[in-house]
Order: structure tokens, then sequence, then C-alpha cells
């Protein structure tokens, strides 16, 4: 396992030459899943506390959003096995 570190990020690979592009590339999708992620949850808690008018609303934003979490999770999914990538985390020993 080699690790890389991109833009404060690091990438653990298999692949010892992992490309500054492909690393650049699978934090955005891992960005990209978080953010989908955040949404789906936040429309499940707006669902929960908003007027009863509402619900029917904030249910079909969390399912779309839940679609969305999915089609981001098997793009990065994808992706990783596509180049060897077997983490993805943020670097939080820099500031």
């Amino acid at each position: 396992m080699h690790v890389h570190t991109f833009s404060s990020f690091k990438i653990t690979s298999s692949n010892p030459s992992l490309l500054f592009a492909d690393g650049m590339k699978a934090k955005h999708l891992y960005l990209d899943l978080c953010n989908a992620t955040q949404q789906y949850h936040n429309w499940i808690s707006a669902r929960n506390c908003c007027h009863p008018r509402q619900r029917d609303y904030a249910m079909a934003q969390a399912d779309l959003a839940s679609q969305a979490a999915l089609k981001a999770h098997k793009a990065f999914s994808d992706f990783c096995k596509e180049k060897g990538i077997i983490r993805v985390e943020p670097n939080l020993s820099r500031r």
C-alpha cells in the first residue's frame, strides 16, 4: 500500500505512481459523496420536523437526495476500483 497526499487529502492506493489527476478526481468524487449524503440527512431531518403539509415535499426531496447519494457512491466506488484506490480521507494533520 502506498499513501499519497493530494490537496490536504490522504489517498491510500495499491498503485505506487498514482497520477495527480486521478488523486484529485478521487478527492472530488469523495466530496460529492459526502455532500449528497449530507443533503439526504438534511431532508430526512426536515421531514421529521416540518409542518404536515410540507412532509410530502420533504419526503420527495429525501428520495431524490437518496438517489443522488447512491449515484455518487457508485461513481466513487467504481473509480476507486479502477485506479486501485483503497482509501480516501481528509489529512487532518495539515492546516
